[in-house]
């Protein structure tokens, strides 16, 4: 992506549009670990439910993250995702995204009428009921128990073509394999529409965040979604379920052998970055079968819920990314955002709630 001003120095209007999940995420945070089958587990809270899911905690600290690093920067911030706006769920991600100052477009297909008409009217068939997720947080790592409501009927065909007054325009598909009817060129017909439609003087860039896929399969016809995209954001977890990498147990060297594997995996898409985060140990760029970049990042002692911390990172290597796209050091300065981002994340409970910008900040000297 080319810088973001224009030929005479004005900053562009920048678009970020983020393609992907919603959840409702009720919280449970153990005080040990998780319980065997029949067992028990005591709390150390309440449970509480907050907004979540990768698309909606990315739009949340991209939306943040503008407001506090560039508040005069002409730019906006829209979710594309499926909720039902009637059930109790539906309405909590709704006030977020008010709240947070994300244009929320519901892309929910039924054909239940309220869907449509704001009438207030509760739907009981659980079939449409807005997807909601229990996490449970226990000795520095987290599990998820997913139900994936009317976001499973969220289709290629159901996206928003491209707002044609942003000459800067970002597309971030977040939580693919959350999205069972993108699969097997779904998705894909649609992104070759939105690259068709590009043409300049629109700048387009297009990411994608996959999540865990819950089958193990990791498949879904991604490959051909990778053709494209320009940047491919993962954990350790997902760059082995999608590489299909399976570690041999007299291996000592562990993390340069995954290391090695994925970028021979990515090698044959030449153009496309690849990002790998890697929790403590920061996060890596690969390109064309080679590192471009290490980052390391800021480790907490003590942290609170790592809950959203790739989503973070996602988010603040974007703003920083897309800020710096004409600098030789985007990817470098990317990283580094993106992981003080993340740093800051761990030490609040909640996945959606953004840190300070004076505490980013603070953590970027350290990094």
């Amino acid at each position: 992506m080319s810088s973001s001003r224009d030929l005479k120095g004005e900053p562009r209007t920048l678009s970020f549009n983020i393609i992907g999940d919603a959840f409702a995420d009720v919280f449970c945070y153990l005080s040990s670990a998780l319980p065997k089958l029949g067992g028990d587990s005591r709390l150390l809270e309440p449970v509480r439910t907050k907004a979540g899911g990768s698309g909606l905690n990315t739009a949340t600290h991209l939306a943040s993250l503008l407001s506090q690093f560039s508040p005069s920067f002409p730019s906006d911030v829209n979710l594309q995702t499926v909720i039902n706006e009637n059930d109790p769920h539906g309405r909590l991600l709704i006030d977020h995204c008010r709240r947070h100052d994300i244009n929320l477009l519901n892309r929910r297909v039924s054909n239940v009428p309220s869907c449509f008409s704001g009438t207030g009217q509760e739907i009981v068939d659980a079939t449409v009921a807005t997807p909601h997720c229990v996490v449970v947080v226990a000795q520095n790592d987290r599990s998820f128990m997913t139900y994936l409501g009317c976001l499973s009927n969220f289709a290629g065909d159901n996206v928003l073509p491209m707002i044609r007054n942003s000459p800067a325009y970002v597309i971030h598909i977040s939580g693919y394999f959350n999205l069972p009817r993108f699969w097997n060129g779904s998705l894909a017909h649609k992104l070759r529409e939105l690259r068709e439609s590009a043409k300049a003087p629109c700048d387009l860039l297009i990411s994608l965040v996959p999540q865990q896929d819950a089958t193990e399969q990791y498949d879904g016809g991604v490959k051909e979604v990778l053709k494209l995209i320009d940047i491919l954001i993962l954990s350790e977890v997902e760059a082995k379920g999608m590489t299909k990498y399976h570690q041999r147990a007299n291996d000592i060297n562990g993390n340069q052998e995954v290391e090695d594997h994925v970028a021979a995996f990515f090698a044959s898409h030449t153009s496309l970055l690849v990002v790998v985060t890697l929790g403590v140990e920061g996060a890596v760029a690969l390109q064309g079968g080679k590192v471009v970049h290490r980052q390391r990042t800021y480790r907490r002692d003590h942290p609170i819920d790592p809950t959203g911390a790739g989503d973070s990172f996602s988010a603040g290597f974007l703003f920083k990314y897309v800020a710096n796209g004409a600098d030789d050091n985007a990817i470098a300065e990317g990283m580094r955002f993106g992981c003080a981002v993340a740093s800051n994340n761990v030490m609040i409970q909640g996945a959606s709630i953004p840190a300070s910008k004076s505490s980013i900040e603070s953590t970027l000297a350290l990094i």
